[in-house]
């Protein structure tokens, strides 16, 4: 989780929106607002991935070159590079990155 918060950090820190996504409840709860019924779900638990270095590779340069673009002082910046250095070869070091939780919902349109 601190790959994905760091990520979360710097992308506020820039104003902008890393990603967001929504529960299983909060995804029910708006299908039933449209009119579909929920008949099936299923609930994957978080796993190891250990294909990560495309992945990770990706996220450390998507983070330094947001960092680099940060309005802020060097000290911050510099912070920040460490710490996106340290979760990148702690990952690299463990061998695998942790994949979230995921779920599937199968819905049908109510008459």
């Amino acid at each position: 989780w601190k790959r994905w918060n760091l990520a979360k950090a710097i992308s506020d820190l820039k104003g902008k929106i890393w990603s967001s996504e929504p529960l299983p409840d909060e995804v029910k709860f708006a299908l039933e607002l449209l009119g579909f019924k929920v008949y099936a779900e299923k609930i994957f638990p978080a796993r190891k991935n250990f294909k990560y270095r495309e992945c990770m590779n990706e996220w450390k340069e998507v983070m330094l070159r947001d960092i680099k673009e940060l309005h802020w002082n060097d000290d911050l910046k510099n912070s920040l590079i460490e710490s996106v250095n340290e979760v990148y070869n702690n990952v690299t070091k463990d061998g695998y990155l942790m994949n979230p939780s995921s779920y599937v919902l199968k819905c049908k349109k109510g008459r």
